[in-house]
């Protein structure tokens, strides 16, 4: 089994449900089953800001030095990715929110320029241990749970995390 990839803890206080809190408002059990992938289009105190006003979370940030930190605990829903019938990009996103089953990770830096290769080694860190712990799996999948997803192909509304995202550093 592959250690826990992350190497500091730096836990934001909002922008996430406890799964006993997610399951008693919307009847759906916290479970592992994909990975998302976000920018933060800037840097991770400026996300930890935002996210301590609960405007979202995410589970992991990849920091440009490829240091990956845990910004919300595992087992908590992260509001990341969630899609509704207004900003789900297709109609399977339209019915599905992908939050209670995923795992959201944040790359630090901006759409428009290019990611590290210390982001790239970290970036298949975790979908290595992703796939060890809870078996999820290292494809990119369109339109259904199972699998990795880009933020914009969930959201109407997003375009990360970008060009610059390389899927064979998750999936290759």
């Amino acid at each position: 089994m592959i250690a826990n990839p992350w190497d500091r803890v730096e836990l934001a206080t909002g922008g996430f449900s406890t799964a006993a809190e997610w399951r008693q408002e919307f009847g759906v059990q916290r479970d592992f089953k994909a990975l998302v992938w976000h920018d933060m289009e800037g840097h991770l105190a400026g996300a930890i800001a935002t996210w301590n006003q609960g405007k979202a979370d995410a589970h992991l940030s990849v920091l440009e030095s490829g240091e990956i930190v845990l910004t919300c605990l595992i087992e908590d829903v992260a509001w990341h990715a969630g899609t509704n019938a207004t900003i789900g990009r297709t109609a399977f996103w339209r019915r599905n929110n992908i939050n209670p089953h995923s795992i959201g990770i944040e790359l630090e830096g901006f759409t428009t320029r290019p990611y590290t290769a210390g982001q790239a080694r970290a970036v298949r860190r975790i979908a290595l241990w992703a796939e060890a712990k809870y078996g999820i799996p290292r494809v990119h999948t369109v339109d259904q749970i199972e699998g990795q997803h880009l933020h914009s192909e969930l959201s109407n509304q997003r375009s990360d995390p970008g060009p610059g995202f390389g899927w064979d550093w998750a999936t290759g």
